[in-house]
């Protein structure tokens, strides 16, 4: 069977797609009976040029851009009487492709919940982009019951089209010697602080988290917050808007994998407080590390981590400042939460997540087991 799958956002600084794609390929690639066509940036697509059942496609087009819609059209052009399904890890998808056999993966309705957060010209193109693409896919790939709902509730898809498959988890080494793990600490000169790793999107709530904190600083506390994520341009003013609250906000861009793992390791504990998520893979990645996490009180992180965390009200400032001085403090909570961590931390794997897609690959390329 012939797959495309577009991996252009891995060259991208959307670190969630990004993962995603590196940690379900090498699985994928293991399938000598298919033939992947991988398209993308030539910085990202060439490493795969060695493999036997690979062809690289190179496709140097920006996701939702004007070039990307020509580029798609040759490609169209080109591939469409050897491709037996497409596969978009994320919803751009150029118009041409749209009344081909395809399969997308959906994350959240985030944008649309909350559109009062956003550009609202943008957010009416993405949803009516978002229902079409909906409409038109094979099947759609959900990262969680709690998405697959939000899919079914906004864009009013059956469900018997949409797939649940959770994301897997790190598989990067993380047993650090403590001399490591302090020289990590003077490297970055980091005290004793919470974590929290992504984007700094309004729903993603930080400044209700730094205001928590420093209830917790007045208490005599000393805690730091460190964010580690992605550099993204359109972010500059709201990270200078964070990092006037204090020198005890550290902001870090772009660190490598075991750097990442490193901070998580570290920590005190997690805390992320978002208003809404799809999956919330950094707290899967804190939680694999052994740090005990503190999040926000929904669907999505009930459904993946019901006994793993402390949850909170992510509007209440109070909330959160009680639940982050509970864990700093119950150490006999912290061994709970780390026991039930390990249990649930079976559910995840990069290994199955790529089975499972492939499977629904497949019966989508045949379309008459459909």
């Amino acid at each position: 069977m012939n797959i495309f799958i577009d991996v252009r956002l891995a060259s991208y600084s959307y670190q969630g797609v990004k993962t995603y794609i590196d940690s379900i390929l090498p699985y994928l690639l293991r399938e000598d009976s298919n033939t992947y066509f991988l398209c993308g940036f030539r910085d990202y697509i060439t490493k795969y040029s060695t493999y036997k059942n690979v062809k690289i496609i190179p496709f140097e087009a920006p996701i939702n851009s004007f070039k990307e819609q020509i580029l798609g059209f040759k490609l169209k052009r080109k591939l469409k009487k050897i491709i037996d399904v497409y596969f978009f890890p994320y919803p751009c998808i150029p118009f041409c492709f749209l009344n081909e056999n395809f399969v997308v993966k959906l994350y959240d309705v985030t944008p649309f919940r909350f559109f009062y957060f956003y550009n609202p010209l943008k957010v009416v193109l993405g949803f009516i982009l978002t229902l079409l693409i909906a409409k038109r896919a094979n099947k759609i790939i959900a990262v969680s019951n709690a998405t697959a709902n939000d899919i079914i509730k906004y864009f009013r898809i059956s469900n018997k089209k949409i797939i649940v498959i959770y994301c897997g988890v790190t598989e990067e080494k993380i047993s650090f010697s403590s001399a490591e793990l302090q020289q990590f600490k003077v490297k970055y000169s980091l005290n004793r602080f919470v974590l929290y790793v992504g984007n700094r999107e309004k729903t993603k709530n930080i400044f209700r988290v730094i205001e928590a904190l420093k209830l917790l600083r007045r208490d005599g506390i000393d805690i730091d917050f460190v964010i580690v994520g992605r550099f993204f341009e359109k972010y500059k003013r709201i990270d200078k808007k964070i990092l006037k609250h204090g020198s005890w906000i550290k902001i870090f861009y772009d660190v490598d994998k075991e750097e990442l793992l490193k901070f998580y390791k570290t920590a005190e504990l997690y805390v992320h407080a978002a208003l809404n998520e799809g999956f919330g893979l950094p707290v899967l990645e804190a939680i694999k590390c052994g740090c005990v996490c503190a999040v926000s009180d929904i669907k999505v992180f009930r459904e993946l981590y019901d006994n793993a965390c402390v949850f909170f009200n992510p509007y209440s400032i109070f909330d959160i400042y009680l639940s982050i001085k509970k864990l700093l403090y119950d150490d006999n909570l912290k061994e709970i939460l780390k026991k039930n961590a390990l249990e649930i931390l079976n559910n995840f794997s990069w290994e199955q997540t790529a089975k499972s897609l492939l499977n629904i690959l497949k019966k989508a390329g045949r379309r008459n087991e459909l």
